[in-house]
């Protein structure tokens, strides 16, 4: 028989640098600019910390899971990575402390291990699918992540689309202006042309009127 375990076993920094408290990794992510927003939001009570919480959630799913008749395979599905080794955050790499507890998987034996991307901070490259001792595990989208990834593309998709609509229309318009002018040389062209014809045409009336021989009346 196969056995779908949900999962909710937390953080408790450790996987931040080896030796370091959860103070002490907090601070070390916050010296990078990263803070997360767990920090402010997610409030342990009644326990006594987020790590302590965490604590608890292991204790109380290993348990759980011993109760399962002995030749039973299972698929855990958790939020956070169950090895900090799978942990892949190649932008946030002091992001790690609130991924995950080392205490998970030594205590844990499983055969089939199924570990959604962590989609609080966006970050596909949280986990990545691997084997180990027999196990696989691998990284599954929620259908959250999937619409906001459809979503961000169709952003970008957008705004390429209205950069080049606004670059054929400033080529358009800079075509139109150039035609006006153009238009507008070539009137102004021809109606001084014509205004100098205008202007010529009397004088040399004048003077034809000049030459013809004049007949006047004999007195």
């Amino acid at each position: 028989e196969r056995y779908v375990c949900p999962l909710f076993l937390l953080y408790d920094y450790s996987y931040a640098p080896p030796g370091m408290t959860p103070t002490e990794a907090v601070a070390w992510a916050a010296a990078d600019g990263i803070v997360a927003m767990d920090e402010r939001l997610l409030h342990p009570a009644p326990h006594g910390s987020r790590a302590a919480w965490c604590a608890s959630r292991v204790d109380r799913t290993a348990q759980r899971l011993t109760e399962l008749p002995a030749e039973s395979r299972t698929i855990l599905i958790n939020h956070w990575p169950l090895r900090a080794d799978l942990v892949r955050l190649f932008r946030i790499p002091r992001y790690a402390p609130w991924c995950g507890t080392k205490l998970g998987p030594d205590n844990i034996t499983v055969q089939i291990l199924s570990i959604p991307a962590d989609e609080s901070r966006g970050d596909p490259e949280a986990t990545a699918p691997v084997e180990l001792s027999g196990v696989g595990i691998e990284a599954i989208e929620s259908r959250r992540l999937q619409r906001k990834r459809t979503r961000s593309a169709a952003f970008v998709i957008g705004i390429a689309l209205a950069v080049l609509a606004i670059y054929f229309a400033a080529q358009h318009f800079s075509a139109a202006a150039n035609t006006t002018a153009a238009t507008t040389t070539s009137s102004a062209s021809a109606k001084s042309a014509k205004s100098a014809i205008e202007v010529e045409a009397p004088a040399d009336q004048f003077e034809i009127e000049e030459k013809a021989p004049r007949r006047g009346i004999p007195r």
